[in-house]
This record gives C-alpha cells, structure tokens and sequence, in this order.
C-alpha cells in the first residue's frame, strides 16, 4: 500500500473484491463472531447447567427411611438325599437300629402305614440279628409270583442312609430277588422267629 494515502489505500483493498464478494465477508465475520460469543457463554454457564440436570435426577431420601434389608444368596442344599433301598448283599454291617414294619399284604407294603412298628436299638439284639442276616446266602433258586400274604420289612437304618429286606409269609427274598427251595437254611427260620418275636412284644 503507497504511503502516504491514508485510508484510501484500504478502502480500494476492499472494494476490488466488489460489493457481492464484500457482503459475503461481512456475513460470515457476523457469524463467526456470534460464534465465538455463543462458545464464551457456554464456557462460564454450562457448569450451572449442568449441575441443575445432575440435581433433576437425584432421588430424594426421606429422612425417615429405613435402609432394605440385604437378602443372602440362595445357598444350594448339599444335604445328601439317599432313597431307601434293598439290600444288594446279606453281608451286611450293624445298623444304628432296626425298624420292623408289619404289612397286612404286598400291595400294602411301602404304600400303606404298616399294621405294626417296632425299632430295635439293643446292641445285643442288633448284633444277634446282622449275625443271623450275614448267614443267608444272597441269592435263592426259584422265583414266586405271591398272592396277597403279609409282609415283614426289616429296614436297617445307618447314618448315611437306610436299606431293608422284606419276609413274604415267612420266605425271604434275597438280594437276587428269588427265594429259596428245596433244603432252605436254618437262618432263615431262626431269623424270622427271632424277628416275629421282637414284633410281638
């Protein structure tokens, strides 16, 4: 710019550009101010703004409220649940006792409350018995279908479940569910006697 013309020099710098091209100048220095002002004014009021939309969402306590109890975590039951069983062998080993149920026919027998219960705690008696059980062979040589006879069941209850074995009308099943013929063993007489009279009393 020449020295020397004062504003002149400025005024031709601008207006070469034509009227067209200076309003376009204009325009986006408004924008670009109003801008900057917008920007500026966000900057020192958005705190407050925000803070107020914070505090819109905050749930209010009474005073007065009781905090919910905490509710413990389901635990898993670990308690071993043993179904009771036959015997899979007469070898057995002494019970904590014995529990005598007297049923008035097979169809009875574990679906109906028993006729008659009696529970045998003695040491004695209990080792008498298992002595006279561990005699018994464990399987038998026929099958028999029974009608209607009664039942006694011998459950042997030990602290980590319960087994039985069942007299259909004196005759023993085995653990191979069939029964003895022919020459029978003696134990299974005396067993069973032994048995009806702890049942008697």
């Amino acid at each position: 710019m020449p020295a020397g013309d004062g504003g002149v020099g400025r005024l031709r710098y601008f207006t070469t550009f034509g009227p067209q091209k200076t309003k376009q100048i204009m325009t986006l220095t408004k924008l670009f101010t109003g801008a900057l002002v917008a920007l500026m004014l966000a900057a020192c009021g958005g705190g407050t703004k925000n803070e107020a939309a914070s505090a819109d969402t905050t749930a209010t306590v009474p005073a007065d409220a009781t905090a919910p109890e905490a509710v413990p975590d389901a635990q898993a039951d670990t308690t071993a649940v043993t179904a009771l069983t036959y015997v899979t062998s007469f070898k057995v080993a002494t019970p904590e006792k014995i529990v005598l149920e007297q049923y008035a026919s097979i169809s009875g027998e574990g679906t109906e409350a028993p006729q008659k219960t009696v529970e045998i705690t003695d040491g004695a008696a209990l080792a008498e018995i298992v002595a006279l059980v561990n005699k018994l062979p464990d399987s038998g040589q026929i099958m028999v279908k029974w009608a209607e006879v009664p039942v006694l069941r011998v459950k042997l209850v030990y602290a980590e479940g319960s087994q039985y074995f069942s007299f259909f009308q004196q005759s023993v099943k085995t653990p191979a569910t069939n029964f003895y013929a022919g020459k029978k063993p003696a134990e299974e007489k005396q067993l069973y006697d032994l048995l009806a009279a702890k049942l008697a009393h």
